[in-house]
Protein backbone atom coordinates (compact mmCIF):
# COMPACT_ATOMS: atom_id res chain seq x y z
CA UNK A 1 0.00 0.00 0.00
CA UNK A 2 1.20 3.07 -1.28
CA UNK A 3 0.56 7.14 -0.90
CA UNK A 4 1.87 10.09 -2.29
CA UNK A 5 2.64 13.43 -0.31
CA UNK A 6 2.78 16.72 -2.47
CA UNK A 7 4.57 19.90 -1.02
CA UNK A 8 1.49 22.57 -2.05
CA UNK A 9 2.63 25.29 -0.49
CA UNK A 10 6.11 26.39 1.46
CA UNK A 11 9.50 24.66 1.36
CA UNK A 12 11.02 20.91 1.72
CA UNK A 13 13.82 19.13 0.97
CA UNK A 14 12.00 17.55 -1.98
CA UNK A 15 8.41 18.21 -3.96
CA UNK A 16 6.66 14.83 -3.28
CA UNK A 17 7.56 12.33 -1.55
CA UNK A 18 6.16 8.36 -1.74
CA UNK A 19 4.96 7.16 1.21
CA UNK A 20 5.42 3.75 2.46
CA UNK A 21 3.08 1.09 4.59
CA UNK A 22 5.97 -0.59 6.32
CA UNK A 23 6.85 2.46 8.29
CA UNK A 24 5.91 5.80 10.17
CA UNK A 25 7.02 8.89 8.34
CA UNK A 26 8.18 11.72 10.31
CA UNK A 27 7.29 14.82 9.11
CA UNK A 28 9.58 18.19 10.85
CA UNK A 29 12.64 20.11 10.97
CA UNK A 30 14.99 17.29 12.73
CA UNK A 31 17.19 15.50 10.45
CA UNK A 32 16.36 12.27 10.94
CA UNK A 33 12.66 12.84 9.46
CA UNK A 34 11.62 11.42 6.27
CA UNK A 35 9.93 14.56 5.41
CA UNK A 36 12.13 17.71 6.24
CA UNK A 37 10.83 20.84 6.25
CA UNK A 38 12.47 24.60 5.88
CA UNK A 39 9.80 26.12 8.17
CA UNK A 40 10.32 27.65 11.28
CA UNK A 41 7.01 27.37 12.80
CA UNK A 42 7.62 23.16 12.39
CA UNK A 43 9.02 21.26 14.92
CA UNK A 44 11.86 18.76 15.13
CA UNK A 45 9.39 15.85 14.68
CA UNK A 46 6.04 17.65 14.03
CA UNK A 47 3.43 15.20 12.58
CA UNK A 48 4.02 11.53 11.62
CA UNK A 49 2.08 9.56 8.66
CA UNK A 50 1.23 5.92 9.51
CA UNK A 51 -0.37 2.59 8.05
CA UNK A 52 -2.49 1.19 10.66
CA UNK A 53 -5.22 -1.61 10.77
CA UNK A 54 -5.55 -0.80 6.98
CA UNK A 55 -5.66 2.99 6.94
CA UNK A 56 -3.87 6.27 6.54
CA UNK A 57 -3.63 7.97 9.61
CA UNK A 58 -1.77 10.96 10.80
CA UNK A 59 -0.57 12.40 14.03
CA UNK A 60 0.30 15.21 15.94
CA UNK A 61 3.43 14.16 17.29
CA UNK A 62 3.23 16.82 20.50
CA UNK A 63 3.84 20.25 18.37
CA UNK A 64 4.01 23.45 19.69
CA UNK A 65 2.21 24.87 17.04
CA UNK A 66 -0.55 21.59 16.64
CA UNK A 67 -1.49 19.95 12.92
CA UNK A 68 -4.40 20.87 11.04
CA UNK A 69 -6.15 18.43 8.49
CA UNK A 70 -8.34 20.24 5.88
CA UNK A 71 -8.15 23.48 8.29
CA UNK A 72 -8.94 21.55 11.49
CA UNK A 73 -6.37 20.63 14.43
CA UNK A 74 -5.60 17.48 15.18
CA UNK A 75 -4.43 15.12 17.50
CA UNK A 76 -4.57 12.02 15.13
CA UNK A 77 -7.16 11.18 12.25
CA UNK A 78 -7.65 9.19 9.56
CA UNK A 79 -6.76 10.46 6.00
CA UNK A 80 -8.12 10.24 2.49
CA UNK A 81 -6.96 10.63 -0.98
CA UNK A 82 -7.25 14.95 -1.55
CA UNK A 83 -7.13 15.84 2.16
CA UNK A 84 -4.53 18.86 3.46
CA UNK A 85 -2.07 18.66 6.00
CA UNK A 86 -0.78 22.02 7.40
CA UNK A 87 2.29 22.14 9.25
CA UNK A 88 3.18 26.16 10.63
CA UNK A 89 3.01 27.55 6.73
CA UNK A 90 3.81 24.31 4.97
CA UNK A 91 0.85 22.60 3.36
CA UNK A 92 0.88 18.80 2.11
CA UNK A 93 -1.80 17.52 -0.15
CA UNK A 94 -2.03 13.50 0.93
CA UNK A 95 -3.02 11.39 -2.47
CA UNK A 96 -3.73 8.21 -2.94
CA UNK A 97 -3.02 5.93 -6.30
CA UNK A 98 -6.67 5.53 -8.10
CA UNK A 99 -6.63 2.02 -7.89
CA UNK A 100 -6.28 1.96 -4.42
CA UNK A 101 -8.89 4.72 -3.61
CA UNK A 102 -11.65 2.20 -3.56
CA UNK A 103 -11.25 -1.53 -1.66
CA UNK A 104 -15.13 -2.57 -2.04
CA UNK A 105 -15.00 -3.45 -5.78
CA UNK A 106 -16.12 -0.08 -7.09
CA UNK A 107 -15.57 1.22 -10.50
CA UNK A 108 -16.66 4.70 -11.12
CA UNK A 109 -17.25 6.94 -13.67
CA UNK A 110 -18.01 11.08 -12.46
CA UNK A 111 -21.25 12.12 -14.49
CA UNK A 112 -21.96 15.51 -13.02
CA UNK A 113 -21.34 17.61 -9.50
CA UNK A 114 -22.56 20.19 -8.08
CA UNK A 115 -21.19 22.65 -5.26
CA UNK A 116 -23.83 23.64 -2.61
CA UNK A 117 -24.40 26.51 -1.16
CA UNK A 118 -25.16 27.01 2.44
CA UNK A 119 -27.20 29.47 1.49
CA UNK A 120 -29.41 27.62 -0.36
CA UNK A 121 -33.21 27.59 0.33
CA UNK A 122 -36.01 25.73 -1.07
CA UNK A 123 -36.92 29.47 -2.67
CA UNK A 124 -33.69 28.59 -4.31
CA UNK A 125 -34.56 25.79 -5.52
CA UNK A 126 -37.75 26.59 -6.96
CA UNK A 127 -36.60 29.46 -8.77
CA UNK A 128 -33.78 27.10 -10.37
CA UNK A 129 -36.75 24.75 -11.71
CA UNK A 130 -38.48 27.61 -12.98
CA UNK A 131 -35.49 28.55 -15.09
CA UNK A 132 -35.08 25.25 -16.65
CA UNK A 133 -38.54 25.48 -16.81
CA UNK A 134 -39.40 22.12 -14.71
CA UNK A 135 -43.27 22.53 -14.44
CA UNK A 136 -43.70 19.10 -12.67
CA UNK A 137 -40.47 19.13 -10.52
CA UNK A 138 -41.62 22.43 -9.25
CA UNK A 139 -45.09 20.65 -8.37
CA UNK A 140 -43.61 17.85 -6.74
CA UNK A 141 -41.08 20.29 -4.27
CA UNK A 142 -44.36 22.11 -3.72
CA UNK A 143 -46.61 18.59 -2.30
CA UNK A 144 -42.73 17.91 -0.23
CA UNK A 145 -42.58 21.42 1.48
CA UNK A 146 -46.15 21.09 2.27
CA UNK A 147 -45.51 16.91 3.82
CA UNK A 148 -42.38 18.60 4.91
CA UNK A 149 -44.44 21.21 7.35
CA UNK A 150 -46.35 19.12 9.01
CA UNK A 151 -43.49 16.75 10.24
CA UNK A 152 -42.75 17.28 13.76
CA UNK A 153 -39.63 15.37 14.12
CA UNK A 154 -36.38 14.40 12.13
CA UNK A 155 -37.54 10.99 11.85
CA UNK A 156 -40.78 11.96 9.95
CA UNK A 157 -38.91 14.42 7.72
CA UNK A 158 -36.33 11.91 6.61
CA UNK A 159 -39.07 9.49 6.02
CA UNK A 160 -41.03 11.48 3.69
CA UNK A 161 -37.92 13.24 2.08
CA UNK A 162 -37.10 9.49 1.09
CA UNK A 163 -40.22 8.32 0.12
CA UNK A 164 -40.50 11.33 -2.21
CA UNK A 165 -37.28 11.38 -4.05
CA UNK A 166 -37.61 7.01 -4.09
CA UNK A 167 -40.98 7.76 -6.21
CA UNK A 168 -39.91 10.79 -8.22
CA UNK A 169 -36.09 9.55 -9.34
CA UNK A 170 -37.40 6.13 -9.06
CA UNK A 171 -34.63 4.52 -7.32
CA UNK A 172 -34.22 1.24 -6.76
CA UNK A 173 -33.08 2.21 -3.07
CA UNK A 174 -32.35 5.58 -1.18
CA UNK A 175 -30.43 6.27 2.03
CA UNK A 176 -30.74 8.74 4.82
CA UNK A 177 -27.18 9.43 6.63
CA UNK A 178 -26.46 11.32 9.79
CA UNK A 179 -23.07 12.71 10.91
CA UNK A 180 -21.93 11.27 13.84
CA UNK A 181 -19.94 12.43 16.86
CA UNK A 182 -16.28 11.53 14.62
CA UNK A 183 -17.87 13.48 12.15
CA UNK A 184 -18.73 11.07 9.53
CA UNK A 185 -21.96 9.83 7.90
CA UNK A 186 -23.75 7.03 9.07
CA UNK A 187 -26.75 5.32 7.40
CA UNK A 188 -30.05 6.12 9.31
CA UNK A 189 -32.38 4.78 7.29
CA UNK A 190 -32.88 2.74 4.04
CA UNK A 191 -35.48 2.60 1.58
CA UNK A 192 -37.06 -0.41 1.19
CA UNK A 193 -36.02 -1.90 4.59
CA UNK A 194 -35.67 -5.20 3.53
CA UNK A 195 -32.23 -3.85 1.11
CA UNK A 196 -30.32 -2.61 4.17
CA UNK A 197 -28.14 -5.05 4.17
CA UNK A 198 -27.63 -5.49 0.95
CA UNK A 199 -26.75 -1.63 0.33
CA UNK A 200 -22.80 -0.95 0.37
CA UNK A 201 -22.09 2.56 0.55
CA UNK A 202 -19.35 3.97 -1.04
CA UNK A 203 -17.19 5.35 1.30
CA UNK A 204 -15.14 7.84 -1.09
CA UNK A 205 -18.58 9.17 -2.49
CA UNK A 206 -19.37 9.89 1.06
CA UNK A 207 -16.19 11.23 2.16
CA UNK A 208 -16.00 13.55 -0.96
CA UNK A 209 -19.93 15.13 -0.35
CA UNK A 210 -19.20 15.31 3.43
CA UNK A 211 -15.80 17.11 3.39
CA UNK A 212 -16.41 19.35 0.31
CA UNK A 213 -19.76 19.64 0.18
CA UNK A 214 -20.60 18.75 -3.31
CA UNK A 215 -23.38 16.54 -4.87
CA UNK A 216 -22.34 13.93 -6.89
CA UNK A 217 -23.79 11.75 -9.34
CA UNK A 218 -21.75 9.04 -10.93
CA UNK A 219 -22.10 5.84 -12.71
CA UNK A 220 -20.76 3.08 -9.91
CA UNK A 221 -20.44 -0.70 -10.76
CA UNK A 222 -21.01 -2.27 -7.16
CA UNK A 223 -20.43 -5.97 -6.81
CA UNK A 224 -21.53 -7.75 -3.34
CA UNK A 225 -18.99 -9.94 -3.14
CA UNK A 226 -19.68 -11.83 -6.21
CA UNK A 227 -19.72 -10.91 -9.81
CA UNK A 228 -23.09 -9.30 -10.36
CA UNK A 229 -23.67 -5.68 -10.28
CA UNK A 230 -25.92 -4.63 -8.04
CA UNK A 231 -26.54 -0.67 -8.69
CA UNK A 232 -25.79 1.13 -11.68
CA UNK A 233 -25.94 4.59 -10.98
CA UNK A 234 -25.93 6.57 -7.63
CA UNK A 235 -26.46 10.25 -6.56
CA UNK A 236 -25.35 12.31 -3.26
CA UNK A 237 -26.49 15.47 -2.07
CA UNK A 238 -25.12 17.11 1.01
CA UNK A 239 -27.49 18.31 3.77
CA UNK A 240 -25.86 21.68 4.59
CA UNK A 241 -27.13 24.01 7.27
CA UNK A 242 -24.93 26.95 8.37
CA UNK A 243 -21.88 25.62 6.50
CA UNK A 244 -21.97 22.75 8.37
CA UNK A 245 -23.07 19.14 6.61
CA UNK A 246 -25.29 17.63 8.59
CA UNK A 247 -26.17 14.38 6.81
CA UNK A 248 -26.69 13.25 2.92
CA UNK A 249 -28.94 11.72 1.07
CA UNK A 250 -28.09 8.40 -0.99
CA UNK A 251 -30.01 7.40 -4.28
CA UNK A 252 -29.54 4.20 -6.51
CA UNK A 253 -30.66 2.37 -9.46
CA UNK A 254 -30.01 -0.95 -10.18
CA UNK A 255 -30.13 -1.23 -13.75
CA UNK A 256 -30.88 2.17 -15.76
CA UNK A 257 -29.09 5.28 -15.19
CA UNK A 258 -30.49 8.58 -13.72
CA UNK A 259 -30.52 11.51 -16.00
CA UNK A 260 -30.23 15.53 -15.32
CA UNK A 261 -33.54 16.07 -14.01
CA UNK A 262 -33.31 13.64 -11.42
CA UNK A 263 -29.69 15.03 -10.46
CA UNK A 264 -31.04 18.80 -10.51
CA UNK A 265 -34.45 17.41 -8.27
CA UNK A 266 -32.54 15.55 -5.47
CA UNK A 267 -30.20 18.90 -5.18
CA UNK A 268 -33.33 21.29 -5.07
CA UNK A 269 -35.51 18.63 -2.65
CA UNK A 270 -32.09 18.48 -0.38
CA UNK A 271 -31.89 22.22 0.17
CA UNK A 272 -35.45 21.54 1.24
CA UNK A 273 -35.06 18.55 3.63
CA UNK A 274 -31.58 20.11 5.26
CA UNK A 275 -34.05 23.29 6.72
CA UNK A 276 -36.63 20.87 7.49
CA UNK A 277 -34.36 18.55 9.79
CA UNK A 278 -32.70 21.87 11.31
CA UNK A 279 -36.09 22.90 12.09
CA UNK A 280 -37.50 19.90 13.21
CA UNK A 281 -34.53 19.42 15.60
CA UNK A 282 -35.22 22.95 17.11
CA UNK A 283 -38.65 21.68 17.33
CA UNK A 284 -38.24 18.33 19.06
CA UNK A 285 -35.79 19.80 21.55
CA UNK A 286 -38.04 22.39 22.53
CA UNK A 287 -41.21 20.61 22.76
CA UNK A 288 -39.04 17.85 25.40
CA UNK A 289 -37.82 20.86 27.19
CA UNK A 290 -41.52 22.24 27.16
CA UNK A 291 -42.14 18.69 28.79
CA UNK A 292 -39.64 18.44 31.17
CA UNK A 293 -40.76 21.77 32.25
CA UNK A 294 -44.74 20.56 32.87
CA UNK A 295 -43.62 17.56 34.62
CA UNK A 296 -42.14 19.73 37.13
CA UNK A 297 -44.70 22.01 37.50
CA UNK A 298 -46.21 22.08 40.92
CA UNK A 299 -44.14 20.10 42.69
CA UNK A 300 -44.93 20.38 46.32
CA UNK A 301 -41.42 17.94 47.03
CA UNK A 302 -39.98 21.30 49.21
CA UNK A 303 -43.17 22.29 50.62
CA UNK A 304 -43.52 19.84 53.99
CA UNK A 305 -47.12 19.46 56.09
CA UNK A 306 -50.52 18.58 55.23
CA UNK A 307 -52.47 21.36 57.64
CA UNK A 308 -55.52 23.46 56.28
CA UNK A 309 -53.59 26.17 55.43
CA UNK A 310 -50.88 24.33 53.27
CA UNK A 311 -53.07 21.96 51.45
CA UNK A 312 -55.19 25.16 50.47
CA UNK A 313 -51.59 27.17 49.34
CA UNK A 314 -50.87 23.62 47.19
CA UNK A 315 -54.12 23.86 45.61
CA UNK A 316 -53.81 27.49 44.39
CA UNK A 317 -50.49 26.66 43.53
CA UNK A 318 -51.61 23.82 41.14
CA UNK A 319 -54.10 25.98 39.80
CA UNK A 320 -51.40 29.13 39.24
CA UNK A 321 -49.14 26.60 37.36
CA UNK A 322 -51.43 25.82 34.70
CA UNK A 323 -52.05 29.76 33.71
CA UNK A 324 -49.97 30.69 30.51
CA UNK A 325 -49.38 33.85 31.65
CA UNK A 326 -46.70 35.34 34.93
CA UNK A 327 -47.38 34.92 38.10
CA UNK A 328 -46.54 37.45 41.30
CA UNK A 329 -45.44 35.86 44.39
CA UNK A 330 -45.50 38.09 47.67
CA UNK A 331 -45.07 37.72 51.13
CA UNK A 332 -43.31 38.81 54.12
CA UNK A 333 -39.27 37.98 54.37
CA UNK A 334 -38.28 34.57 55.29
CA UNK A 335 -41.86 33.06 54.84
CA UNK A 336 -41.11 31.08 51.38
CA UNK A 337 -42.16 32.77 48.77
CA UNK A 338 -38.60 30.72 46.57
CA UNK A 339 -40.40 27.58 47.81
CA UNK A 340 -43.81 28.68 46.25
CA UNK A 341 -42.17 29.81 42.81
CA UNK A 342 -40.04 26.86 42.20
CA UNK A 343 -43.19 24.71 43.04
CA UNK A 344 -45.10 26.73 40.33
Amino acid sequence: MKALATVVRGSASEKAYDLEATQPIRIGRGSGCQICLSDPLSSRTHAIISYEDGRWMASDADSRNGTLVNEKKISQIRLSSGDRIRIGSTELLFELPVDQIDTDGVSQTLLAESQISHEASGVDAVSQLFIKQREQDMVDLYQLSICLIRCSSPDEVASVGLDMLRVRTKATAVGFLWIDDQHELKPQRILPPELADRLKLNRKLTDRVSQEGRAIWIKNDISTGGKEKVYADAICVPLINDTVVMGAIHLYREREQFDQSHFDFAISAGNMLAVALESSRAQASLSAEHSRLVQRSADFSELIGHCPAMMKLKDRIGRVAKASGCALVRGESGVGKELVSRAI
